[in-house]
């Protein structure tokens, strides 16, 4: 909960072992090659005070 506003609830989704490769193409004849390893977090506030949890998602 958040101490300046406690209907807030806030959640928290951790990705571990992220290992992702990815080739783009935006002109023929040019590549650019990504390569992204490591953790991801997502950060979410839910607002309690709104029953539709698809709505409650403060942005």
């Amino acid at each position: 909960m958040d101490d300046a506003k406690p209907y807030l609830e806030h959640r928290y989704v951790i990705i571990n072992n992220v290992d992702y490769y990815f080739n783009y193409i935006p002109v023929e004849g040019t590549i650019i090659r990504y390569h992204v390893k490591g953790t991801l977090t997502l950060s979410r506030d839910i607002n309690t005070q709104i029953p539709d949890e698809d709505q409650a998602i403060e942005w």
